[in-house]
């Protein structure tokens, strides 16, 4: 299949048999753009953050069902205002956090 005619991608061969969840128009993938992780640059989809909410949902938002994680922690104790405003402290103390404003 020519670049010129596809439509979508596929991303991970691994991921075929997930029912369409990993496939992505290529407009939400090209031209790709360079972001830092850590202390590297890596390409990432042109629109990679309607690609995540698209699979995760509200990707700014600790998941209230956690079944594929180990749980080291009881769920109810993460929705406090507390329990946001640690996490959010811990993520601007991050050297390598992006400042994005207060956390929603």
């Amino acid at each position: 299949v020519s670049k010129s005619c596809a439509r979508n991608v596929v991303y991970g061969l691994d991921n075929v048999d997930a029912e369409n969840l990993y496939i992505a128009r290529c407009a939400e993938m090209f031209p790709v753009k360079m972001a830092t992780f850590e202390d590297f640059s890596v390409a990432i989809p042109q629109l990679s953050e309607d690609i995540l909410e698209r699979v995760y949902g509200d990707i700014y938002q600790l998941p209230s069902d956690i079944i594929t994680h180990f749980r080291h922690v009881d769920c109810e104790s993460l929705h406090s205002s507390h329990t946001d405003d640690v996490i959010e402290q811990d993520i601007r103390s991050n050297p390598y956090a992006i400042d994005c404003g207060r956390l929603e």
